[in-house]
C-alpha cells in the first residue's frame, strides 16, 4: 500500500496463517508466493506451523503503512483485473508498459521474450530507438543473462556502479536504476519485465514484492494468450488438415500425394525447405521425389544430391526407427551428412517418418533456417499431416500397382493375341530357313530389343552353331561356333532353363564373339529351344541402354515354345518334301525330284543359253545279283553305285535313282557334245571297279544313254510343254573286255508325245539304230511303222525279239518325261 493509506480493519487473532484462504496473501494484496519468497528472505518474520505459515498482524500491519499506499495496490489490482481479460500478447505488453510506469514514476517498462539464447523486445521502444522484435544475445550481456538465471527480482540502483564491463549491451542505453524480474509461464521461464530510468532509483522490497506479483499475472495473461493463440491456431490448423486430408484422399499416384503435402502444410507450418521421400521397392532407397524451397539457401538442391538410404543421414535414422524428432541444430547433429555443394549454416529440422501398419512408406523433412525454430505444435500437426500421408501413400501405391497389374494384363492378353497370330505365321512356314526369318521379323512386335541371335546345338561336332543374327556384326557371329556349355548361352542351354541377364558385362560367364566390341550397358535374355528330343538350339535378345523386365522373360519363354513348334513342323515337312523326292535306298533324288530339275535346267537354259545333257544309267545283269545273293545284296550293289556316281560327277550335276537299277545323270551348263561322252566314259569307268559285298566281290556293268540338247528352237523334245529343244540320243556300254567303248554312235530325236528313238549297243559293239523321227505331220500308222522297226532292229541285237521284250531304261525314261 502507499504511504498515508488507513490500515486494514483489525482482525481478533494475533496470528495470521497463510494456509487458510490465503489470509495473509490476500491481506497483504500480494501472490501467495511471493508471500512465500518474503518469509523464506526474512522479509516477512513468520513461524511455520507443521506444514503452515503463520505471520503477525503487526508485522503485516507494518507492510501494509510502508511506502506502498492504497492507490499502489488499488492501480495493482486493477491492473491483474486488466490483464485478466487480455488474450493478445501485444495487448499484454501495451498495458503493462503504460500501467507500470505511471504506478512506479518510472521512463521505461517492457516485456522481452526469450527465443533461443536472445531476448526480444516485444514492443518498440521510443525513448530507446528500439523496434519491435529487437535481439539482445544472452552471451553479449553479463546483466540480462544474471537477470535470466534468478528466480527473483534483480534490482540496479545505478548500473554505472555495477561490476559488469562496459561492453554490455545494457550499458550502451545509459541507464543508471532498473528492475528485472523473470515472468515464468507452466514453469518455465518465458522472459523477464523491466524498468528502467535514467537517473539512480532505489527499488524498495516492496516494490520487488509488487512487481514479482505482476509477473506472476503477466505470466498468466502470456499463458493464456498462447493457448487461446494455440487454440485458434489448431482450429485453423485443423480446417487445413482437414482440407488436406480430402485431397490426399483423391490422390491416385504417389508423386500427387507429394504435390498435394508440400501445397497445403504451407499453411499450417512455417518453413523454408522440404523434402518428401518414398521408400523404394529395393528396401533401403529413400528417393526424393518432391522438394521445394521458399529462400535461396535450398533452391539449389536436386534428387541426386538429397538422396538417402534406410538408417543413414539424418532423414534415413529417423525413418528407421520411426519416431519423429525437431533438430533444433541439424549441422551440429552427428546423425546428418554434409550435402556436396552448400555451406554449413544453422537451420532446424522437423522429420517425420511416413509409417503405415508398421511399414516405413518414406519420410518428410521441413527446414527453417536458424536454432529451435519449430516448436512443439509443429511436430504435432507435422505427425498428423505425415500420418494423413502414409495412408494416402499407402493407398496410391495400391492403385499404382493395380493399374500397373490392369495394364500388365492388358499387355498379357494382347501378347497373347500376337503370340497366336506370329504362331499361324510361323506355322505356316514349310521350310527352316522361313521359319527363322519369320521369328527374327515378329518377335520385335513381342519383346523389342536390338539385336537377335539364333543358336542350333550340333552335337556332333560338340558347338553351337549361329543360324541367324540380326545384328550389326552378323557375319562375325555367324562365322563363330562356341564349344557346348560356354558362355552364358551355353550355360543357359545346359540347365535348360530362361534366363535375363540385366548385367551381361559383368556376369562371369560371359564370352565374347571374336570381332565384337564390348557393350558395357547391355541385357540379355536367353532361351532354350526345346523339343521332344530335349534343347536343340537357343534365342538370344540384346537390348543396350535398356533392361528386360520378369514380363518380357515370361513372353519370350512363350514365344520360344512357339518357335520349337513351328520348327518340329518345318522338319517334319523337309523330312516329308524329302520322302517324296528323295530314293531312301540311296538317298539320290527319285524320278519325280528328277524331272523337275529337266525342266528347271531347260527353263535357265532358254535364258542363259547353255546346252545340258541327261545320261541314262542301267546295270547289266543286276536281276543275277538279287537272285544269286538275295536282295540285301542287291540294295548294297545300288547304294555302291550310287556313291560312286556321287565321286565322278560335278556339284552342280543331279544324279537321281528312277527305279530299279535304273539312274539318270543331268548335266547343266556344258560346252559341247564332247563333254557329255567324256562323262559318260567317266561314269562306266568308274563301275568298272569290283564292289565287296558281304564278304564277296561283285562287278557292276552298267549301259549308258546320252541325250544332248541341240538348243533347236524349232524342235520340241523332253516334255510336251517344253519348246525350243532338240535332244540327241547316243548310248555306251562296257564292253565285256572291261575296256571302254571306242566311239559313241548317235542318233537324232525329236518328238512331240513324249519319246525318242534310241539306239542299243549290245556285246561290246556299237552299231547304228534306225532314226526314229516324229513330227507334228506324222500319221499315227507311220508312227507305230517306225517304232515297229526301231524295236524289233534292238530286239534281234539283244538277242530278244518280240514284243515281249520289257523296254530299256532309255525308253522308260523318255516315255514319262
Amino acid at each position: 500500500m502507499m504511504a498515508g493509506a488507513s490500515p486494514r480493519p483489525y482482525r481478533a487473532r494475533r496470528w495470521v496463517t497463510s494456509c487458510k484462504k490465503w489470509e495473509a496473501a490476500a491481506y497483504l494484496a500480494v501472490p501467495p508466493r511471493t508471500l512465500y519468497l518474503l518469509a523464506q528472505r526474512k522479509q516477512v518474520p513468520a513461524v511455520k506451523v507443521g506444514r503452515a505459515w503463520r505471520f503477525k498482524r503487526s508485522v503485516l500491519d507494518a507492510r501494509l503503512h510502508g511506502t506502498d499506499g492504497v492507490e499502489t495496490a488499488t492501480a495493482l489490482a486493477d491492473l491483474s483485473v486488466e490483464l485478466g481479460g487480455l488474450v493478445e500478447l501485444q495487448a499484454i505488453a501495451q498495458t503493462v508498459r503504460d500501467r507500470l510506469r505511471e504506478i512506479f514514476g518510472v521512463e521505461m517498462a517492457g516485456l522481452m521474450r526469450l527465443e533461443g539464447d536472445s531476448l526480444v523486445t516485444v514492443l518498440p521502444s521510443s525513448e530507446l530507438s528500439l523496434a519491435s522484435g529487437t535481439h539482445f544475445a544472452l552471451s553479449s550481456s553479463a546483466i540480462l543473462r544474471q537477470a535470466m538465471e534468478r528466480e527473483e527480482p534483480t534490482v540496479f540502483e545505478d548500473l554505472q556502479a555495477h561490476p559488469a564491463p562496459s561492453a554490455d549491451i545494457i550499458s550502451r542505453f545509459e541507464l543508471r536504476g532498473a528492475v528485472f524480474v523473470p515472468i515464468r509461464v507452466a514453469g518455465v521461464t518465458w522472459g523477464l519485465l523491466s524498468l528502467a530510468t535514467h537517473r539512480p532509483r532505489r527499488f524498495l522490497p516492496a516494490e520487488t514484492d509488487r512487481l514479482m506479483s505482476i509477473a506472476s499475472q503477466v505470466g498468466l495473461a502470456v499463458n493464456n494468450a498462447r493457448l487461446l493463440a494455440e487454440t485458434r491456431r489448431w482450429s485453423e490448423q485443423l480446417e487445413r488438415i482437414e482440407a488436406l486430408t480430402a485431397t490426399l484422399s483423391r490422390s491416385r499416384e504417389v508423386g500427387d500425394v507429394a504435390d498435394a503435402v508440400a501445397r497445403e502444410i504451407d499453411s499450417v507450418i512455417d518453413w523454408h525447405g522440404l523434402r518428401f521421400y518414398v521408400l523404394k521397392e529395393d528396401g533401403q532407397t529413400l528417393e526424393p521425389i518432391k522438394l521445394r524451397s521458399k529462400v535461396s539457401h535450398y533452391a539449389h538442391e536436386t534428387p541426386d544430391l538429397v538422396r538417402l538410404s534406410l538408417g543413414k543421414g539424418l532423414g534415413g535414422h529417423i525413418a528407421a526407427s520411426g519416431v519423429p524428432e525437431i533438430i533444433n541444430d541439424a549441422a551440429r547433429d552427428p546423425r546428418g551428412s554434409w550435402i556436396p555443394g552448400t555451406d554449413e549454416t544453422e537451420e532446424s529440422m522437423i522429420v517425420v517418418p511416413l509409417i503405415y501398419e508398421d511399414r516405413v512408406l518414406g519420410v518428410l523433412e521441413l527446414f527453417r533456417l536458424g536454432l529451435n525454430a519449430f516448436d512443439a505444435t509443429d511436430l504435432r500437426v507435422a505427425q498428423i499431416i505425415g500420418s494423413q500421408a502414409a495412408v494416402a501413400l499407402s493407398n496410391a501405391r495400391q492403385l499404382e500397382e493395380m493399374e500397373r497389374r490392369r495394364e500388365a494384363l492388358e499387355r498379357r492378353v494382347a501378347s497373347q493375341r500376337q503370340l497366336l497370330a506370329i504362331t499361324e505365321r510361323l506355322l505356316a512356314q514349310r521350310e527352316r530357313g522361313a521359319v527363322f526369318e519369320a521369328i527374327a521379323d515378329t518377335l520385335a512386335d513381342v519383346v523389342p530389343h536390338d539385336t537377335l541371335t539364333i543358336y542350333l546345338v550340333d552335337n556332333n561336332e560338340g558347338c553351337l552353331v549361329p543360324i541367324l543374327a540380326r545384328d550389326q556384326y552378323a557375319e562375325q557371329i555367324l562365322a563363330s561356333r562356341p564349344a557346348l556349355g560356354s558362355g552364358i548361352t551355353g550355360d543357359v542351354i545346359a540347365k535348360g532353363e530362361a534366363e535375363m541377364i540385366n548385367d551381361a558385362e559383368n556376369d562371369p560367364r560371359v564370352v565374347h564373339v571374336p570381332g565384337t566390341p564390348t557393350d558395357d550397358d547391355e541385357s540379355m535374355i536367353v532361351a532354350p529351344i526345346r523339343n521332344a528330343d530335349g534343347v536343340v538350339g537357343a534365342l538370344n535378345l540384346y537390348r543396350v541402354g535398356g533392361e528386360f523386365n520378369d514380363e518380357d522373360l515370361e513372353l519370350v519363354r512363350l514365344f520360344t515354345n512357339h518357335v520349337a513348334i513351328a520348327l518340329d513342323n518345318a522338319t517334319i515337312h523337309d523330312q516329308l518334301v524329302d520322302a517324296a523326292v528323295t530314293d531312301p535306298l540311296t538317298s539320290l533324288p527319285n524320278r519325280r525330284l528328277f524331272a523337275e530339275r529337266i525342266d528347271h535346267a531347260l527353263a535357265r537354259r532358254a535364258r542363259s543359253g547353255s546346252h545340258l545333257a541327261v545320261l541314262f544309267l542301267d546295270l547289266d545283269s543286276f536281276k543275277m545279283v538279287n537272285d544269286g545273293l538275295g536282295h540285301a545284296a542287291g540294295d548294297a550293289v545300288l547304294r555302291g553305285v550310287a556313291l560312286r556316281l556321287r565321286e565322278c560327277t560335278r556339284q552342280a550335276d543331279t544324279i537321281a535313282r528312277l527305279g530299279g537299277d535304273e539312274f539318270g545323270i543331268l548335266l547343266e551348263d556344258i560346252r559341247e557334245e564332247a563333254d557329255a561322252a567324256e562323262a559318260a566314259e567317266r561314269l562306266v569307268n568308274a563301275l568298272s571297279g569290283t564292289l565287296d559285298i558281304d564278304g564277296r566281290t561283285v562287278r557292276a556293268r552298267a549301259s549308258i544313254g546320252v541325250a544332248l540338247d541341240r538348243g533347236d528352237p524349232e524342235m520340241r523334245c523332253m516334255r510336251a510343254s517344253s519348246r525350243g529343244s532338240s535332244l540327241t540320243a547316243s548310248f555306251v556300254r562296257r564292253s565285256s573286255s572291261g575296256s571302254s567303248a571306242s566311239a559313241i554312235s548317235r542318233s537324232s530325236a525329236s518328238r512331240r508325245d513324249g519319246s525318242w528313238g534310241r539306239r542299243r549297243c549290245c556285246a561290246g559293239t556299237i552299231r547304228r539304230a534306225p532314226s526314229v523321227h516324229w513330227n507334228s505331220s506324222s500319221s499315227p500308222r507311220s508312227r507305230a511303222r517306225s517304232w515297229r522297226s526301231a524295236h524289233g532292229y534292238y530286239a534281234r541285237h539283244a538277242g530278244r525279239r518280240g514284243p515281249g521284250r520289257p523296254r530299256s531304261p532309255a525308253r522308260e525314261i523318255c516315255g514319262s518325261l
